[in-house]
């Protein structure tokens, strides 16, 4: 990967070689090759491109992020691979097809934009960009089925999973991002939401999880039994 010394996130990449090695050790167990992995809230593309070295030339991987920045560096790493099937799109995920504006991130870190109101590196500059439901971008993409999808978006997965609509029937796993911060409301409707899809809940070492409870890299894994 090019990494930018910059940004912190990049930085710890540099110093440790993966993120979220819980997390990433999930992925490797779950996905094979020929699989279909969707990254909502890719970033750089870390996680990505641990996908598609999972997945193999016949898998497929479907990245998000609004960041036109993340884009670009997801893109770039894409391509020192070798990798031609994944697919980036610059774009945010939540309820509702449309546009919306954003604020640039500072240089440091721009992996904490977020749609939930001021961000914490928020900057003056503004841009616009597509905000698309999943299941609009599943019909795009002709996604009759996703092996994984993560979802990584800053306080905003309840969205981006409502925005999925009876699409979440075609994914089989599910990563999402459960902060300690979030509101016990919150926590409680994305449970209630994905259990009602069929999916169990545990932490991403295969321990149940319940709303309250810390968990493992701030990470759920929502599996079918």
């Amino acid at each position: 990967m090019e990494l930018d010394p910059a940004e912190w996130p990049q930085v710890d990449l540099r110093a440790f070689g993966r993120l979220e090695p819980e997390t990433t050790a999930l992925f490797e167990r779950l996905l094979k090759q020929g699989d279909i992995y969707v990254d909502v809230g890719a970033h750089v593309g870390y996680h990505a491109l641990v996908a598609r070295h999972c997945v193999g030339a016949s898998g497929r991987v479907l990245a998000i992020d609004p960041q036109p920045y993340n884009c670009d560096k997801l893109l770039t790493n894409a391509g020192l691979n070798g990798f031609t099937n994944i697919t980036v799109v610059v774009a945010a995920a939540g309820r509702a097809d449309g546009s919306i504006s954003l604020r640039n991130q500072s240089r440091s870190d721009r992996s904490r934009l977020t749609l939930n109101g001021a961000g914490v590196n928020d900057e003056p500059t503004a841009f616009v960009v597509p905000m698309l439901r999943l299941d609009s971008l599943f019909a795009a993409q002709r996604l009759e089925r996703v092996d994984l999808m993560k979802v990584d978006v800053e306080g905003c997965e309840l969205d981006v999973l409502l925005g999925a609509g009876d699409s979440l029937d075609r994914v089989k796993n599910i990563v999402v991002e459960i902060l300690p911060e979030a509101t016990a409301e919150k926590a409680n409707e994305t449970a209630r939401l994905l259990r009602a899809s069929g999916y169990l809940l545990s932490d991403v070492e295969g321990a149940d999880w319940q709303p309250g409870r810390t968990c493992v890299e701030n990470n759920v894994w929502a599996r079918r039994p």
